[in-house]
């Protein structure tokens, strides 16, 4: 059986008289001796609470009552957490309030016995927190633009923005700013209060924040034969780091950050023009970009491409083309023998010739190009030819026993193929093509002259021809070769018609004791004299020119003429008037004539082989022989 009891629902501050009685729920028994209690005092009256919003302190304040020995004072937040201040008088003070809080706020007191229950709870607001403020700087424009939340009871709100010993207030009714025209580099720090009817909330602080300013006096330097560019700059203010940017025509980008004032941007691409540019960075944002700088490609000029050679083969000259170059200002190109022969030709177009090349050399072209800064390599080298030489030392030989005539020369440095042309004066043509350094020609035809040359030829170019050469083949046999005899002088006069291709004529007579005479003449006759009487001469006439003769002619035969009768003795008969005239026969007479001269008055007679003649007076008989 539980021997307690609890009485609920009493008065504070009042006398109770208490007793117990026992009962078996039929009868009770008698009352137990009587007590008295007195119940706890009643809690403050009045209770009340002020904010001072300075010192973010609450004052509480409640009516006193006689014999209480103190009082307590109770503040709890919405998250239950307690402040309290206790004091003999009516009145204390809480102190380290939490901003932005509502409390409950209760007043208990003690009379040395026990404490009394908590005032009837009043509410008081603490004072208002710093805005939640978010926060946002657009370091190209330098535009600061920041929002917080709305406090209830707020009526308006103060922003001040600090920088250099310099403030800016700002008041807005809303719950948002937005700050232009801040100085780049400059540290800034930022405050913003709430205001409500009673009290200037806690300060929300935003501090050290600055945008850098835009990198100056940037410069960018080429370094020619390397694929890199050095980047330089004036340090800005406000900046921590730099990042460097290069864009080409295409937008494709290539980026270096340092946190010095300058950088170097690799791998650039040859014939490429680069705008860079430099913008400053700290832990807060970057700045705008510098203003772009052209810079052309360490590089320079990519090697050209399509490089064509193509030989005018008439003058030599070699023409050059290519394709052209985004960047380039001039091209050279350039000629280079193997034996250190070198030529140059500069132009601002694709095409350009080379002069003064050498004949029959090898050369190897190539072509480079030029932004006015730097050179580009040379392009891949095309090998090619020029023209051939004129040959020289040409040098023929005719063959008259097999009319063959073979042409020889020096050949050239290169292979090469050779052209041989020999043209008649009747425009007949005889050819020869080969790769040796002579050739053989056949069939010329007799008694003609031919003009040669030699010619040497590549797969691209013909070179210019020899110095002609003149060339006779073998005269033409002389025909009609005639004779006649001077049998006053014994000499022969021999004539023929002239033949082709002759220059001149070699005429042979020979005869009896290897008798031989020449007769070496350019007209279509020629004479012996001095020759023995009574003797029979074979005659022969043979065409000649600077090279060779022609085939003897025809032979014909030629007699002397008689030999003078010898031992001629005359006798007189005084009577009859008869001269009788004797001699020796004489070699290669068929008559003989005498002659007889007197005063005027010729006689002749006539006779055959006999040893002697009579001459008769009168005249000559009309049938004798002429004298031949």
């Amino acid at each position: 059986m539980d021997l307690t009891c609890t009485i609920s629902g009493l008065k504070c501050s009042t006398n109770y008289t208490t007793y117990v009685a026992g009962s078996n729920f039929k009868c009770n028994s008698t009352k137990s001796e009587m007590i008295t209690i007195e119940t706890a005092a009643c809690p403050p009256n009045n209770v009340s609470a002020s904010l001072d919003c300075e010192a973010n302190e609450a004052l509480i304040s409640w009516d006193g009552q006689p014999e209480i020995n103190s009082y307590t004072a109770t503040i709890v937040d919405d998250e239950d957490r307690l402040l309290s201040c206790s004091s003999t008088a009516t009145a204390c003070r809480v102190l380290n309030l939490k901003c932005g809080q509502l409390y409950t706020v209760t007043v208990s007191h003690h009379d040395s016995i026990c404490p009394s229950t908590p005032s009837q709870p009043i509410y008081m607001e603490s004072v208002h927190c710093g805005p939640q403020m978010e926060s946002h700087f657009d370091c190209q424009s330098q535009v600061l633009t920041i929002g917080w939340n709305g406090s209830n009871g707020a009526n308006s709100y103060i922003a001040v923005l600090s920088y250099n010993n310099t403030q800016m207030t700002h008041n807005n009714t809303e719950a948002e700013l937005s700050i232009s025209s801040m100085e780049c580099g400059q540290d800034y720090s930022l405050i913003v209060r709430s205001f409500t009817d009673n009290c200037v909330s806690h300060p929300s602080v935003i501090t050290e924040w600055k945008a850098p300013c835009v990198p100056t006096n940037v410069a960018a330097m080429s370094m020619c034969g390397h694929s890199y560019v050095e980047v330089s700059w004036q340090a800005s203010r406000g900046a921590l780091y730099y990042e460097v940017a290069a864009t080409d025509k295409d937008g494709h980008q290539l980026l270096c950050a340092s946190n010095k004032t300058s950088c170097r941007l690799k791998d650039l691409k040859c014939s490429q023009v680069y705008s860079i540019a430099v913008s400053a960075g700290n832990e807060h944002c970057f700045s705008n970009e510098s203003s772009g700088v052209g810079v052309q490609t360490v590089a320079a000029p990519c090697p050209l491409s399509n490089l064509t050679v193509s030989i005018i083969c008439t003058s030599n000259i070699a023409m050059l083309s290519w394709n052209s170059s985004p960047n380039a200002i001039s091209y050279t190109g350039k000629a280079n023998s193997t034996d250190g022969h070198t030529v140059f030709c500069e132009t601002i177009g694709n095409v350009c010739h080379l002069e003064d090349l050498l004949c029959g050399k090898e050369y190897s072209f190539t072509v480079s190009a030029t932004d006015g800064d730097c050179q580009s390599p040379e392009s891949d080298p095309v090998i090619h030819e020029t023209a051939p030489c004129i040959v020289q030392n040409v040098v023929s030989a005719f063959n008259y026993s097999t009319k063959m005539l073979t042409i020889s020369w020096i050949p050239g440095l290169m292979p090469l193929n050779y052209s041989i042309r020999a043209l008649a004066e009747d425009d007949t043509e005889l050819k020869c093509v080969t790769e040796t350094s002579q050739c053989s020609m056949a069939n010329l035809r007799r008694g003609k002259q031919y003009e040669m040359t030699v010619t040497a030829f590549s797969s691209t170019c013909e070179g210019p021809s020899s110095l002609l050469e003149t060339i006779s083949s073998v005269p033409c046999v002389p025909l009609n070769v005639q004779s006649a005899i001077e049998c006053s002088s014994n000499t022969v006069h021999t004539s023929w018609d002239p033949a082709a291709g002759a220059l001149f004529y070699g005429s042979t007579m020979t005869g009896e004791g290897n008798f031989t005479s020449t007769c070496l003449t350019s007209e279509q006759s020629c004479q012996f004299s001095g020759l023995e009487c009574a003797k029979t001469y074979v005659l022969s006439v043979m065409a000649q020119n600077n090279q060779c003769n022609s085939y003897e002619s025809t032979e014909i035969s030629v007699t002397s003429a008689p030999c003078e009768p010898s031992s001629v003795e005359v006798s007189f008969d005084c009577i009859s008037g008869v001269a009788t005239v004797m001699w020796k026969h004489s070699s290669g007479a068929q008559y003989y004539t005498v002659l007889a001269e007197a005063s005027g008055h010729n006689d002749t007679c006539t006779s055959a082989l006999v040893l002697q003649l009579n001459v008769l007076r009168g005249k000559m008989p009309a049938t004798q022989p002429a004298d031949p």
